[in-house]
């Protein structure tokens, strides 16, 4: 399953451009099409600031009486927090913490203090975040864990008429191997992945590293359908059968950011996992890192806003700056029209079919920084079925 990107803009170093454009087919592969065909709705911003946001989003798209706050990290931040009627709060970065209240009242009474304060950098909702994806089983297959065991050639492949192959999107080179001295990995911020094969040849990464946990575990692997199928779809052995993923030997990390991976994931777990990665993965190296986030919220309260999210442009931008790294981010199924702006940190991927056309369910906009599939793609869950969409 070798694929090739319908990319608007091309990575930050040259010689690994071929990975960061196969990265995000990856990413979106699992943004599989619906059956939605009316044009995409507007979803305006509303002229909303960070300090005006707290107390106007939808209560059915975060988390109750919990805020995200960004302190100065050159000051202690309990001689912050401690300005206000707060349950408990929590470090989730270098300088954001997930602060929890008692009661709505309390979260509305803390909003003047938070905008007042010259040591508050910004705060903003826990939200809710919805994994991009949707599958169905595919002929009902199962092979033998990830990425199979068998080594066949490619026209041999059972699935290799529905496959992005090289030479069904009309591309004749293929992408180039990175090599461990000029890459160091890419990390899926999901709900985990499920890896049965005993193979070491079509092993593809290291075990679940749980953020809520902690440590390396494979436990619970029911509930890691959907991290399985991005997994399988960005990188395995080339076996040359369907689930063999587009990278070449990949580094790759799995991290789970829910306990045992179950539950909802907030936003708050996702900049746990970004920080996870940031400390293990990144370093100053100049080795650039790769982040996939299938994650994301509808309009206008999307990942692409710094309105909404400003901790998670924070730690990316960070990333982005000190350590080679780009995140991927799913744009996400609603079929809506994204109006945030476009920023170099981040890199929000649409769907689109093999024409190269986006697709009526992808959302779509400024902040679309390339396309990728998002239709035929074949891949592994967690039970080893062969899975597409």
């Amino acid at each position: 399953m070798r694929c090739v990107m319908f990319t608007m803009e091309t990575s930050k170093k040259r010689s690994t451009r071929g990975f960061f454009k196969t990265l995000g087919t990856a990413l979106l592969a699992l943004s599989f099409v619906s059956s939605l065909s009316q044009l995409p709705a507007k979803a305006d911003n509303n002229g909303l600031n960070k300090m005006e946001m707290a107390g106007t989003v939808s209560e059915s798209l975060v988390t109750p009486d919990e805020l995200i706050v960004e302190i100065n990290p050159a000051v202690v931040a309990y001689n912050v927090l401690a300005g206000m009627k707060a349950k408990s709060w929590t470090p989730i970065t270098y300088q954001a913490w997930l602060v929890k209240f008692n009661s709505h009242s309390d979260l509305i009474a803390a909003i003047p203090f938070l905008r007042n304060h010259d040591d508050i950098y910004s705060f903003g909702r826990n939200f809710k975040l919805t994994q991009c994806s949707s599958s169905i089983n595919y002929l009902n297959n199962t092979i033998n864990g990830v990425g199979g065991n068998g080594l066949v050639d490619l026209p041999t492949d059972p699935h290799f008429p529905s496959e992005w192959h090289m030479a069904a999107v009309k591309c004749a080179s293929n992408q180039p191997k990175e090599t461990t001295t000029s890459f160091n990995g890419v990390v899926i911020l999901d709900n985990g992945m499920a890896n049965k094969s005993s193979n070491p040849d079509t092993q593809i990464m290291m075990d679940n590293y749980d953020v809520h946990g902690g440590g390396w575990n494979s436990s619970f692997d029911s509930t890691a359908k959907h991290g399985t199928m991005l997994a399988t779809t960005l990188g395995a052995k080339w076996n040359n059968i369907a689930t063999a993923g587009i990278q070449r030997t990949p580094r790759t990390w799995s991290v789970r950011l829910t306990q045992f991976g179950q539950g909802q994931i907030t936003e708050a777990d996702l900049l746990q996992g970004l920080m996870w990665t940031r400390a293990q993965v990144g370093n100053t190296s100049g080795y650039p890192m790769a982040t996939a986030v299938p994650l994301n919220v509808r309009p206008p309260y999307s990942l692409s806003s710094i309105k909404y999210h400003p901790a998670f442009h924070a730690i990316c931008k960070n990333m982005y700056q000190n350590f080679s790294g780009l995140t991927y981010v799913a744009a996400g199924n609603d079929g809506m029209y994204d109006n945030n702006p476009r920023v170099p940190y981040l890199n929000i991927v649409g769907a689109c079919d093999k024409e190269g056309k986006i697709l009526p369910s992808s959302n779509r906009g400024q902040c679309l920084t390339l396309l990728a599939p998002g239709k035929d793609i074949v891949c592994t869950d967690h039970a080893g079925n062969v899975v597409s969409g």
